[in-house]
């Protein structure tokens, strides 16, 4: 047939440089695996800042809100006070003070209104927060040595040509 069909040494130099390119293929692979690994939890780490500041933001937009609910009730509560007065109407007591009463009572329920909705939205974006910091932080763990990529790959290939000598040994 010819020396690299019908030597076994041929063979085994054959499988060995096999071996030794696939144990590179496994490093390059490995390399290219880590560092995508470690871009990953960057962005995932950045992800987490950008929620982190969209939480803040929301708080301080019920915050606001809150303000501006207030300052309508007071505002509504001075155009009572004025059509009291100009009724003749003595605002600070009976009816008149239940009604102003009710009225900055229902501003303050607005305004807590807006300060748990905002505040949800805060959770869920501290929430999203927390899930991209351990995104991350799995990706860095998943991100380890290109050495066990390539031990595996030699033990498998060595193996191999183990099996072939003692095939022919035989």
């Amino acid at each position: 047939m010819g020396f690299l069909f019908d030597n076994p040494i041929a063979g085994l130099i054959t499988q060995g440089a096999g071996v030794g390119m696939s144990v590179a293929a496994a490093r390059q692979q490995a390399e290219a695996d880590s560092l995508a690994r470690q871009w990953n939890a960057a962005m995932a780490g950045q992800q987490a800042q950008l929620l982190r500041a969209q939480a803040e933001n929301s708080r301080q937009r019920g915050e606001l809100e809150a303000g501006m609910r207030r300052q309508e009730a007071d505002k509504l509560r001075g155009s009572q006070r004025a059509a009291y007065a100009a009724g003749g109407v003595d605002a600070n007591w009976g009816s008149a003070a239940a009604v102003q009463a009710d009225t900055m009572a229902w501003g303050e329920y607005e305004a807590q209104k807006e300060i748990y909705n905002y505040g949800m939205e805060a959770w869920q974006s501290e929430q999203n927060a927390r899930l991209q910091e351990f995104e991350a932080r799995r990706q860095l763990a998943g991100a380890g040595s290109p050495a066990l990529s390539m031990a595996a790959t030699a033990v498998t290939g060595l193996t191999g040509m183990f099996n072939t000598y003692s095939t022919w040994k035989r």
